[in-house]
């Protein structure tokens, strides 16, 4: 009867030692399992706020060369079209010369 109730101990002993142990690995990995998260969220997150920034950078100087070169050509048309408004007159002060003489 003594024994009976030694092994029933031990059997319990060991289920509760393995039941333990299965719920502190579960535990354990679950803990792990959000920690490796975190830090790969995180990690994640550096990468591409670099890689924003890199693109921001480019983006900025494309944007700036871009602005530049329509700079240019406003300037060029502006150019031509005073050139084009003094050869109107030009032509207009000539005709009106024309038109007089008649």
């Amino acid at each position: 009867m003594v024994s009976d109730l030694l092994a029933l101990e031990e059997r319990l002993e060991t289920r509760l030692e393995q039941k333990l142990e299965q719920t502190l690995e579960r535990k354990l990995e679950q803990k792990l399992e959000q920690k490796l998260e975190q830090k790969l969220e995180q990690k994640l997150e550096q990468k591409l706020d670099a890689r924003f920034t890199t693109h921001q950078e480019e983006m900025r100087r494309h944007f700036n060369v871009v602005a530049e070169r329509v700079e240019g050509y406003m300037k060029l048309v502006a150019e031509v079209n005073a050139h084009h408004a003094v050869v109107l007159d030009d032509h207009e002060s000539r005709l009106k010369t024309l038109e007089q003489d008649r």
